[in-house]
């Protein structure tokens, strides 16, 4: 009885620093292992202004947990080569581009060796796609013209007129003999119901959902998703820029309703 009225009496003490160790170790977490300065920033300040709440909510949505296991399988899949940081050498092409001050590029070429492990190549080029007209038609052209490979990938494809012709355009390469594959974003599917998982498996097209939820196997992974929006054809052509599919993206009649964005063919 002695003992418990002890720790009763010491709690008032003892839970402030309790919290303040939860936040140090919480906030040094933030800082060393955030890629930006600004979110962890916005981490710290939110760790001390809710005294334990900030701690227990930067555990649950702060750590990126998906990272690391990418890196375990990228080990076992590539070997210790992938962690060597190569000094490519300057493409002649680049030199003649910039003359006398390719020079000054050296520092910046190196850096980008050692973070991507990936030569510099010429002959690339880079055509801007203004909003949904020009963006999903191009696209729809590449995936008509795929003789190989078509690789999709996108946070949100909506079960919408513009989603279903990508899906058709994906049957059509598909049955042409083309490897097709897609990859949706398990969260952003759901911005249109039904979602377009249920075509995608109608139109037998090869596809995947990015991290669905799972309370059990996945609890604290709410906050991540993909929101990566890439379509590769061949391996040569490349569709990246700021679009989802969706109708929301095509302009209506004089331009001033609908979303405006950029796309970019590579």
């Amino acid at each position: 009885m002695e003992w418990t009225r002890n720790v009763k009496d010491a709690w008032p003490v003892i839970l402030p620093l309790i919290c303040v160790l939860m936040a140090t170790v919480a906030s040094c977490h933030a800082m060393i292992y955030k890629r930006h300065p600004r979110s962890a920033m916005l981490w710290v300040g939110m760790i001390w202004m809710m005294p334990l709440a900030g701690a227990l909510l930067y555990v649950v949505f702060g750590i990126n947990r998906i990272k690391r296991r990418a890196r375990i399988l990228r080990k076992e899949l590539q070997g210790p080569q992938f962690l060597a940081k190569p000094a490519f050498p300057i493409p002649p092409r680049f030199n003649q581009i910039l003359g006398g001050n390719a020079n000054q590029w050296t520092a910046h070429l190196q850096a980008v060796d050692n973070i991507t492990c990936r030569p510099l190549l010429s002959g690339n080029a880079i055509h801007i796609l203004n909003n949904g007209e020009e963006t999903y038609s191009a696209m729809l052209e590449a995936i008509g013209s795929a003789r190989e490979t078509v690789s999709l990938s996108a946070y949100i494809m909506d079960h919408s007129p513009v989603g279903l012709k990508f899906v058709e355009a994906l049957q059509r390469a598909k049955e042409r003999g083309v490897q097709v594959r897609v990859l949706v974003d398990s969260t952003g599917a759901r911005y249109s119901f039904p979602t377009i998982f249920r075509a995608l498996k109608k139109a037998r097209v090869r596809h995947a959902r990015f991290l669905p939820f799972s309370a059990i196997k996945r609890p604290l992974t709410l906050n991540l998703h993909n929101h990566r929006k890439l379509l590769i054809v061949d391996g040569k052509h490349g569709f990246t820029g700021g679009m989802n599919i969706r109708e929301g993206h095509l302009l209506k009649n004089d331009g001033t309703q609908g979303i405006q964005d950029f796309h970019f063919s590579i």
